[in-house]
């Protein structure tokens, strides 16, 4: 293959157009891949946007990976960087090749005898500073972070031996993001363990953009515990400041906001994230990304609604117990004789929602209460200018019993939903016209109770009634 033909045509590449730059760099790498030789050109920056060499660089080796998913092309990939790329960007390359390559092959880890078997060719071909058993050991890493096998990775950045002969790089920062990561998501730690362990990334001035990421994955997919919603909230948001150009931090945002039940922020969060995702994205691994940010997107907009209905019900309970506050307040002021009376309409008010259910305890004999109602159905369903006799009383089918009388004297009985609707909606020319008729009754009446305000009542039961939709009446000797 004639490497110096395909420098040259690297070295005229511009970065004005994004999608021709990655197919003609794709073009090249493909043909890398077809003579089975790996690039000879260096790459002198770490700009995945529009360096040609690292772009070409890049294609070729996520062919390679998803060709073989392998430690050994960890290996050989580990080994063409510590040669071909500038040592200044060796490390975010690094970082961005490991865990990105790992997140593509997630589906072919290692078992233990092939991380062994490939531990003793490292060990016996890597330099003094150990970049091929780090970049493997981060690789095999990855692959268990994607698949969220939080105790696998703890005991492999432990222990594995292929972890041991990455020597100090077991001290960077991203190494000790991707332990973090392990103990918030394990059952086996505290989730104080876990903070100790993050705090020590956070607090870390050379805190890279993949360690910050990793361990605010680690966050957002941890074992459930208190202030989890808020710490991923204010930290994510930090890192966005820090890389306001980062569509996975913006995704860690509305995480957290989303935890915190912040819904329109989270939802515009998740939004910027989709926006600077970036079209093309193989690179990024754009559609499974995509993927995840528009689930997020999905599960905030439902939750979201879940709690507009929930609210919604809070206030249809509040102005249930406003109703029957007033309406007891009525019937207090109204009570002008010496009788010890707690109510003049003693009800049972079933509600429409959930078991709220209040009880207004009067002493109006059974006649009384049931003469209350029909009064109330002459007036609304039948207008007379005379008060039902006992026989038309006795005539009707209603009262329905819901909890008949029994051997003390007490039962319930339901008003006719026609005329708890008759009730709902009548004007106060309606009801002033039942309440006269309801005070003729009560003079005419020897169990009657005087000295009360018929009108109030009324009106306060046919506000039950628009409120609360049915009512029921109790009846008790006591």
């Amino acid at each position: 293959m004639d490497h110096s033909t395909v420098e040259a045509a690297l070295a005229g590449m511009r970065a004005t157009d994004s999608r021709a730059l990655e197919r003609d760099c794709d073009r090249l790498a493909q043909q890398y891949l077809a003579q089975r030789v790996e690039p000879q050109f260096e790459v002198g920056s770490a700009d995945f946007d529009t360096d040609p060499y690292l772009i070409c660089a890049d294609r070729y080796w996520n062919h390679r990976f998803r060709a073989e998913p392998t430690l050994r092309t960890a290996v050989e990939c580990a080994g063409w960087l510590s040669e071909r790329v500038a040592a200044e960007h060796r490390a975010a390359i690094r970082e961005k090749w490991a865990l990105g390559y790992a997140f593509i092959t997630r589906d072919a880890v290692e078992t233990a005898s092939e991380i062994a078997d490939a531990t003793r060719d490292i060990v016996a071909n890597d330099d003094s500073a150990c970049g091929r058993a780090y970049f493997v050991t981060l690789y095999h890493a990855g692959k268990l972070r994607a698949n969220l096998w939080f105790d696998e990775l703890a005991q492999f950045l432990d222990s594995s031996p292929l972890a041991v002969a990455a020597g100090s790089n077991r001290d960077s920062v991203l190494f000790k993001a991707l332990r973090s990561f392990a103990a918030f998501g394990s059952r086996r730690v505290t989730d104080e363990y876990a903070r100790i362990l993050f705090d020590e990334v956070w607090q870390t001035p050379e805190r890279t953009f993949a360690a910050t990421d990793v361990a605010l994955n680690g966050l957002a997919v941890s074992v459930p515990f208190d202030g989890r919603g808020e710490l991923l909230r204010d930290r994510a948001a930090e890192a966005v400041t820090a890389y306001p150009g980062s569509h996975i931090l913006r995704f860690r945002l509305a995480a957290g906001r989303y935890r915190c039940g912040e819904h329109d922020d989270a939802l515009a969060a998740v939004d910027a994230a989709l926006r600077l995702l970036p079209a093309s994205g193989w690179r990024v691994s754009h559609e499974l990304l995509q993927g995840q940010y528009l689930a997020l997107r999905d599960a905030i907009e439902i939750a979201s609604k879940q709690a507009e209905d929930s609210a919604a019900e809070r206030e249809k309970v509040r102005r249930h117990e406003a109703a029957i506050a007033e309406l007891a307040a009525t019937i207090r002021g109204s009570l002008v004789r010496a009788v010890e009376l707690v109510s003049v309409f003693a009800a049972v008010i079933a509600f429409a929602v959930g078991s709220l259910n209040v009880s207004l305890n009067g002493n109006l004999n059974l006649s009384s209460r049931l003469w209350i109602v029909a009064a109330l159905g002459l007036g609304l369903e039948d207008p007379s200018e005379r008060v039902p006799t006992r026989e038309q009383y006795n005539a009707w089918s209603w009262p329905r019993w819901v909890a008949p009388i029994v051997n003390d004297g007490s039962g319930v009985f339901g008003v006719p939903g026609r005329l708890t609707g008759a009730l709902a909606a009548a004007s106060d020319a309606d009801l002033a016209g039942v309440a006269a008729r309801w005070a003729a009754m009560l003079e005419r009446d020897a169990d009657g109770v005087a000295g009360m305000d018929p009108l109030a009542v009324v009106r306060g039961v046919a506000r039950l009634a628009r409120v609360n939709g049915r009512i029921y009446c109790a009846h008790s000797p006591y």
